[in-house]
């Protein structure tokens, strides 16, 4: 049976529509994708994340050996973007990594959370899945942060991104992170199970739209953010997504460090890309690239564009010597890196038909800074 979030039980008195995803019954919508999507935008917009595993790792060394990134540049109260690998590169999972008062805070993808606990149990016995005690929010949207700081003991429009506190919210103790998954700006929260159903519901009494996954896979792809599953999984490395800068060699030895190392010394074989489609049609995970006649990739993730009025995409496709990218600022030495031109003849294949597509640069959308 799929797990349920403390919040279950109010997505369904609230009329959202529930689907099973990771394993955990969730909200794809309440009102509507569009409707929710302009929401976090333009205004304010909430999400139960209560499927991310919160993983509780005490000591530095464990992280250092199963994580990519550098977690000892990390201060007390900051995170940073990471991943797990496996021997071999591929990724296991990505991650957040905070440092807090006493030891670490992983968090987990829904999907993997059980079995990156594992690995972490495997080197430190007291490593600990907290789904029995806490629960996650998102607040997203260009008024999020004046919403919570009206109720909250500390000022979250001064944290740095990804710095992360321990403050009263709703008069409830909670951990607050500026960080989150919309390619807005916005807090993601930490709370005890038992405080969930009040401060959704206060947040409610504020406006804040409740949001459903349908929303957050939208906007996560205008951001140009990756999932798991689709943008990663156990069939590519961090170098073939170009997290060149979430992978620090120099840190010594961590899972995955030498087939990475062996990776890096390569030309890549293939290179992730954002693209637009030229006419609407909407590409879908695992719908082939071609270049020519030449089947060349396939897409990872795609959608119409709320925001941009246009079908987007990003997908993998091989590089070799006669391919220019537009986007390789991220490989590091490459002689691609010089090339700024775009394929041709590139289509995507969509229920048996071809349409044009453009390689554009990533992000797609973009906030304005104020």
């Amino acid at each position: 049976m799929p797990d349920k979030t403390p919040l279950y039980e109010i997505h369904v008195s609230g009329g959202a529509r529930m689907v099973e995803f990771a394993g955990w019954l969730l909200p794809v919508q309440y009102t509507g994708i569009m409707d929710e999507h302009n929401a976090v935008r333009n205004k304010c917009g909430m999400f139960d994340i209560g499927h991310m595993g919160q993983i509780e790792v005490p000591d530095l060394e464990t992280v250092q050996k199963l994580t990519t990134n550098d977690a000892s540049k990390l201060e007390k109260g900051s995170g940073q973007y990471s991943l797990m690998c496996d021997e071999s590169g591929k990724v296991i999972d990505d991650l957040l990594v905070y440092r807090l008062e006493s030891g670490y805070l992983v968090i987990a993808n829904g999907v993997n959370a059980r079995t990156v606990c594992g690995h972490f149990k495997k080197k430190q016995s007291a490593a600990k899945l907290l789904y029995d005690k806490r629960t996650m929010l998102a607040v997203q949207g260009p008024e999020a942060l004046s919403v919570l700081r009206r109720h909250c003991d500390a000022d979250i429009s001064s944290f740095k991104h990804r710095q992360i506190k321990e403050c009263s919210l709703f008069g409830a103790k909670s951990l607050v992170s500026r960080s989150g998954y919309s390619g807005e700006d916005g807090a993601e929260i930490i709370l005890e199970n038992s405080d969930a159903a009040k401060i959704w519901k206060a947040l409610l009494s504020e406006g804040v739209t409740p949001c459903g996954l349908g929303s957050r896979d939208t906007l996560r792809i205008e951001a140009s953010l990756p999932l798991y599953g689709h943008e990663l999984s156990l069939d590519a490395t961090p170098l073939d997504a170009g997290y060149y800068k979430t992978v620090n060699f120099e840190k010594g030895e961590f899972t995955g460090r030498s087939a990475l190392l062996r990776q890096k010394e390569e030309e890549p074989g293939r290179k992730l890309i954002g693209f637009e489609v030229l006419e609407r049609a909407i590409p879908r995970q695992g719908y082939k690239i071609f270049e020519g006649d030449n089947e060349i990739g396939a897409v990872t993730s795609g959608t119409f564009s709320p925001t941009l009025g246009k079908p987007v995409g990003m997908g993998y496709i091989k590089i070799n010597s006669k391919f220019e990218i537009r986007n390789t600022k991220q490989i590091p030495n490459s002689k691609f890196q010089t090339q700024n031109k775009e394929y041709e003849r590139l289509f995507v294949e969509i229920r048996g038909q071809m349409y044009p597509i453009k390689i554009v640069q990533m992000p797609f959308y973009k906030r304005k800074r104020v």
